[in-house]
């Protein structure tokens, strides 16, 4: 994402400030997972439930860590899918016209593709 921004800008294609806030979400969220606590695990066995758990559910802890990085994959996906598509509005696809189903989809009824996926 960073390299497809940083070639947007250069490309005059300059990504929004929601599109560099999704980026930095994501940054953010692998510095939190790289953690000691996170890579470590700071639940074990002995760890006290916490309210509103049960015994072997997942802690509050290991859940705000799955989510942290559920919701920056969020907006780094959403920032690069703008950020590409404006790239592709201003330069053309370069052949990427039709969904890349489709085009697979045409590959494999002509014939051609990978060999699993001919028909």
């Amino acid at each position: 994402l960073e390299q497809l921004m940083a070639h947007a800008s250069m490309r005059g294609v300059a990504p929004t400030a929601s599109e560099w806030d999704g980026l930095q979400q994501m940054r953010e969220a692998v510095a939190t997972l790289q953690h000691h606590d996170a890579v470590t695990g700071t639940e074990g066995p002995g760890r006290r439930t916490l309210p509103g758990e049960h015994p072997g559910q997942v802690g509050g802890v290991v859940a705000a860590y799955m989510d942290t990085l559920s919701n920056g994959t969020t907006a780094a996906n959403e920032a690069m899918q703008n950020v590409a598509d404006r790239l592709l509005l201003k330069f053309g696809s370069g052949g990427l016209a039709a969904p890349v189903d489709e085009r697979i989809d045409a590959d494999v009824t002509a014939g051609g593709g990978p060999p699993a996926l001919r028909r």
